[in-house]
């Protein structure tokens, strides 16, 4: 019986925009509390094995930070608003629950997400990176909705970037020909504000399952 073979993938273009791989370990604590809280018998669990609760998302998720400290979120499937965060803008991340097999205790594995976080501009700035790649390296690849997404971010990422280059640029010739031969000096962009420790989770009530809100 022959062997089944992926088709070859054309190479994607190249990009010049980093993603930081994002760490969600600061949640933990506050996501297995809220675990826990919604259910009785979960509640009354030992401390130690609260402990051994595994808390993960579904994929990575990635920021891209711009030059003019705009910020936007998205993971290695492609998902994400194609829009930077802030005001009305949130990026909404599943978290699941899982428990590995201990002293003669069956492990666990709950297919459906328990929560989702809600995260804002400000929320996805104080979240620590585990290092960073290039975006044609972290949406995965070899399926079609996987190439079309990264296509996608990497047009709207580009643009956005070129956009605020353009913007520099003409503030710039225009304060060299208001100052004749004076070069003013481009403003740095602002720092990011990063948040003391992980946002509280809390819930948020409305329908369609369990969700919560940083």
């Amino acid at each position: 019986m022959p062997t089944a073979t992926l088709p070859p993938t054309t190479p994607r273009l190249a990009s010049i925009i980093r993603v930081d791989v994002l760490d969600f370990g600061p949640m933990r604590n506050d996501a297995i509390a809220y675990y826990c809280s919604l259910d009785k018998d979960r509640e009354n669990w030992p401390d130690e094995k609260k402990n051994r609760i595994i808390i993960s998302t579904e994929s990575k998720w990635g920021r891209v930070q711009l030059e003019n400290d705009s910020v936007y979120m998205l993971s290695e499937k492609g998902e994400g608003p194609r829009k930077p965060l802030g005001g009305t803008i949130t990026c909404r991340v599943a978290l699941y629950a899982a428990m590995d097999k201990h002293q003669g205790e069956e492990g666990w594995f709950e297919s459906k997400p328990f929560a989702q976080v809600e995260i804002d501009d400000v929320n996805a700035r104080s979240l620590p990176s585990i290092g960073g790649v290039q975006l044609e390296d972290f949406i995965k690849t070899r399926i079609p909705t996987y190439e079309a997404a990264y296509n996608e971010w990497r047009t709207v990422l580009t643009a956005a970037r070129n956009q605020i280059l353009a913007q520099r640029a003409k503030k710039h010739a225009q304060g060299q020909s208001q100052e004749g031969v004076k070069i003013t000096k481009e403003p740095e962009a602002p720092a990011p504000q990063v948040a003391e420790g992980a946002p509280p989770i809390r819930k948020n009530p409305g329908s369609g399952g369990p969700r919560i809100k940083l």
